[in-house]
């Protein structure tokens, strides 16, 4: 089936020139374009779409106030805004209800390109009420000591090297940190992969919007933390990260290269979270059958929830719009012959390190895919960096 795309704008030109930008991918999707959030509500009633792209000042219900009825009623739809340049109070309003942020005027190639991912995306979960819950995500949980640590930080005005500091240490401040310094609305013009930078680019009055105007980050339950030893989850993926990164810099002297490596390692089981905070049950009893029959997490999910942890993370951090050399290796950390990288890359040192970090080389390395890429003989070297 195509892919169906709903776009909203009050501005009828600006309608005109999309029709007239998209043209010829009449034949990839199905574009419906109206001028009203209204008259958009109405369209969804008919027939189900898979993204809607809307604008932010609209009169009448405004672009925040749809994307929220949308996720409210239509969870499982890709919502993107594509506008002029906007406050940032108001898009601290709207990040919630938003998965990506665009801004006019649009390339043509980088529109298509943002769709194209999107529609791809929505194809690979299958499990429709899995994507229903987890295309409604726009928060994740975080430790409510780092939490506390980052609030309190923040209302004494502490120095940003700090503010950027207690947010490197955090799996979802920093997914989401990154998903908007990466928006075209901030002009950056190339993607950033690293929390500190990220946080130095946004500035203090952002990062305070972001984390005081809207609820951002939830903190887990201490019921929740002790019963799923999530504790455990941070510390673990912060090794990997930092192990991450020392192989990437031991094959490549390329630093870029290294940070993609380090922020994949630190996001590579943000999958959990989800499933911790939406299917409890589930994942308690995938952990309980991987003790039990001595098989890894991720095929013990894959049979008792349908999915697995890697999947579920990197379409929702595909969807936020962090970058390919991100997405890749946390979709295929435990299985990197099913990427189409064929060269040591940010996956290849996840991959490894994610083993390293677990103990137990023999059981989750994949021997085929080292030697795919040319780098089987390199473990004992890379296993006395930790």
């Amino acid at each position: 089936m195509r892919c169906r795309i709903l776009f909203v704008d009050d501005e009828q030109k600006v309608l005109t020139g999309l029709e007239r930008m998209l043209r010829r991918m009449r034949k990839e999707w199905e574009m419906v374009f109206v001028d009203s959030a209204e008259r958009a509500m109405a369209e969804l009633q008919k027939a189900p779409f898979d993204v809607i792209v809307t604008d932010m000042k609209m009169p009448g219900m405004e672009g925040n106030q749809l994307l929220s009825n949308v996720k409210e009623r239509y969870p499982d739809i890709v919502r993107l805004v594509l506008s002029g340049h906007a406050e940032e109070q108001n898009i601290a309003e709207s990040i919630d209800v938003t998965h990506q942020f665009l801004t006019k005027p649009c390339e043509a190639d980088e529109l298509k390109e943002t769709l194209r991912r999107c529609c791809w995306l929505k194809s690979r979960l299958g499990d429709p009420d899995l994507k229903r819950i987890v295309t409604r995500i726009s928060k994740l949980p975080t430790l409510p000591q780092l939490y506390t640590e980052i609030t309190e930080a923040l209302r004494r005005d502490a120095p940003i090297k700090e503010i950027a500091e207690i947010i490197s240490q955090d799996i979802s401040m920093t997914a989401k940190i990154l998903q908007l310094v990466n928006s075209p609305f901030f002009g950056t013009r190339y993607n950033i992969a690293n929390p500190v930078q990220a946080v130095n680019f946004l500035g203090l009055d952002t990062i305070k919007n972001l984390v005081f105007s809207v609820e951002l980050f939830s903190q887990f339950d201490e019921k929740t933390l002790r019963k799923f030893h999530l504790g455990d989850i941070w510390d673990h993926s912060l090794d990997v990260a930092s192990l991450a990164k020392k192989i990437y810099l031991a094959e490549r002297k390329d630093e870029k290269g290294a940070g993609h490596a380090f922020l994949a390692g630190m996001l590579h089981d943000v999958g959990k979270l989800i499933l911790v905070t939406n299917f409890p049950e589930e994942f308690e009893t995938a952990i309980k059958k991987a003790r039990a029959e001595h098989i890894p997490h991720y095929m013990a999910e894959a049979e008792i929830i349908g999915t697995t942890h890697a999947e579920v993370g990197s379409y929702l951090l595909g969807l936020w719009g962090l970058p390919d050399e991100i997405i890749d290796p946390i979709a295929n950390h435990h299985r990197p012959r099913r990427s189409s990288e064929s060269a040591f890359s940010a996956l290849t040192a996840v991959h490894v390190a994610n083993a390293m970090v677990d103990g137990d080389i023999l059981r989750m390395i994949d021997s085929d895919y080292l030697e795919r890429v040319g780098i089987s003989d390199c473990l004992e070297q890379w296993n006395n960096l930790q």
